[in-house]
């Protein structure tokens, strides 16, 4: 049965890296995280679950029967200089760019260096021969949605060396967040407010998406403005703002189910002239 079928690292490591590709070298903490923030005066992020992940309110819940790769082979074809290879599992994406003097291995080692832990996927990542990754799941279900691609032809691929047939539920699920943005800068241009304006901002942009996307993630939805929760602390006026939104991710659950061999039967058509008897085998 499947590790995790909603991954909760992926969405807290996801909306970090979001705010700080926005923001960069901003304090960015999970509530409930004790942090001294008397003692900085540069922006703050704080991220907090309002509402755990769940089907509510699109629904879209899913029950299928398919088989599930457990392990997969990703080989390196080619090596081009300024090109690219890319690489997907469960939902999380990684990338390398080929660079001078790289060879097949080199570019293999460049991937696997961009896969590095925490790969936040249930999967063992493993080098083989001197061109290959060896993909490995921790459980039945935890590898799906498994692709590759090259911005240029024969630079990758991947085959799908064993699989299991399984029972699979899988829905999108959203989880509603709260980011709330300090600062001790009162003025509007450089305020709480202004820095969650700004982060919002680029939630459709192609930095932001794909920023997201490398975790499984999207910001979705309308989210209101801002609202302005700036109040004294201490002797002094800080600058405080909040948001909240909702993220989308995909939850699946499998479970290994037994497969039918044969079905065999006879279907009576009573109505036919004459009377019809049909005899079904699907054979062994």
């Amino acid at each position: 049965m499947s590790t995790s079928p909603v991954r909760i690292d992926r969405l807290q490591a996801g909306l970090v890296a979001w705010v700080q590709s926005v923001h960069p070298g901003t304090t960015v903490v999970w509530a409930q995280s004790g942090f001294p923030r008397d003692t900085d005066t540069g922006l703050v992020f704080t991220l907090r679950v309002l509402a755990p992940p769940s089907e509510d309110p699109i629904g879209g819940g899913s029950r299928s029967t398919r088989l599930m790769p457990t392990r997969v082979t990703v080989q390196i074809e080619g090596a081009t200089v300024g090109e690219s290879v890319k690489l997907s599992v469960s939902g999380r994406s990684w990338e390398y760019e080929i660079e001078a003097g790289d060879d097949v291995e080199a570019v293999r080692d460049g991937l696997l260096a961009a896969i590095e832990a925490p790969t936040m996927v249930s999967a063992a990542f493993t080098a083989v021969g001197s061109d290959s990754i060896q993909i490995d799941a921790t459980a039945v279900g935890d590898l799906h949605s498994v692709w590759s691609r090259g911005s240029a032809d024969g630079l990758i691929d991947h085959t799908v060396d064993a699989t299991t047939l399984c029972e699979v539920a899988s829905a999108d699920v959203r989880t509603y967040v709260e980011v709330q943005a300090w600062s001790y800068q009162l003025a509007p241009r450089l305020g709480a407010p202004a820095a969650l304006s700004r982060l919002m901002q680029t939630r459709r942009l192609t930095t932001a998406v794909s920023t997201l996307g490398a975790y499984g993630l999207a910001v979705v939805g309308g989210p209101p403005a801002p609202i302005d929760l700036s109040a004294l602390s201490g002797p002094a006026w800080q600058s405080r703002a909040s948001i909240s939104f909702y993220v989308s991710q995909l939850a699946l659950y499998a479970e290994p189910v037994e497969s039918i061999e044969r079905v065999r039967g006879t279907l009576d058509l009573r109505d036919a002239v004459p009377d019809t008897t049909v005899s079904l085998d699907t054979g062994p």
